[in-house]
């Protein structure tokens, strides 16, 4: 059987009209309910068979970072994809140490991330992402920072997927029915 996989496209020099970094993350359980509709464009919609909350947490600028590695293996003939969130969250409280330490426990969450050029990505859509590690710090000095980093994984077998959204607006209206927008 072989591989219907070529090329489509040519690929030009991009304008300069990109930012770095991570606004927000927003992060549901329970993907098993979730129904995920794609197009050309990228995701749609989204719904869920059960009641479901998107929790929005906002990220301090210039702090987190999104990338996504393809690995593949000649040898074994095997490729998937590993997208790594790194986030900080500032300041030291027992209510986010609680929050991190259910988060880590979750062996499956579905992120949404916002960077800032204001485009939206789904990541651990088939096999969800979960906590690698996490750290908290109190520094040293008094402009160190005090909080913590998180670094969450998601290996898959496809690349993260952009929402076909053209704003925050569009965003928002994608979910309806039973899935909650729980804003920060």
């Amino acid at each position: 059987m072989g591989c219907n996989s070529y090329i489509t496209g040519a690929q030009g020099l991009s304008c300069r009209n990109s930012t770095g970094g991570i606004k927000n993350i927003f992060i549901f359980e329970d993907g098993d309910t979730l129904s995920i509709t794609s197009g050309a464009s990228g995701i749609s919609a989204i719904s869920s068979t059960d009641t479901t909350d998107l929790y929005q947490w906002k990220l301090p600028r210039a702090t987190s970072n999104f990338q996504e590695v393809i690995n593949a293996s000649t040898e074994n003939g095997s490729l998937f994809y590993e997208a790594t969130l790194t986030f900080s969250l500032l300041g030291l409280s027992q209510e986010r140490q609680d929050e991190l330490r259910l988060l880590a426990a979750n062996p499956a969450v579905r992120l949404i991330i916002e960077d800032n050029s204001g485009n939206y990505w789904l990541m651990g859509k088939a096999n969800g992402a979960d906590v690698q590690t996490s750290t908290l710090s109190s520094g040293s000095a008094f402009a160190d920072k005090v909080g913590y980093e998180v670094v969450m994984l998601a290996q898959e077998p496809y690349g993260v997927e952009r929402f076909d959204v053209a704003d925050e607006a569009a965003f928002e209206a994608l979910f309806s029915g039973t899935i909650t927008l729980v804003k920060a």
